[in-house]
């Protein structure tokens, strides 16, 4: 990863844990970490990794 890519890297990491954070927070916190941990693994999960569009 170099450059630029670097920067959307972090702002789509960020963004993700926000969001999560955020989510678990409205929620009422009714999830464990552990809870949060597994829900983010199954979400990564789902995401494509290495794939490009043309």
């Amino acid at each position: 990863m170099q450059g630029i890519h670097s920067n959307y890297f972090l702002a789509i990491r960020t963004g993700f844990t926000i969001s999560i954070l955020t989510a678990w927070l409205q929620g009422g916190e009714k999830e464990s970490i552990d809870e949060i941990i597994e829900i983010v693994n199954e979400q990564l999960a789902l995401m494509p990794y290495g794939k490009t569009h043309s």
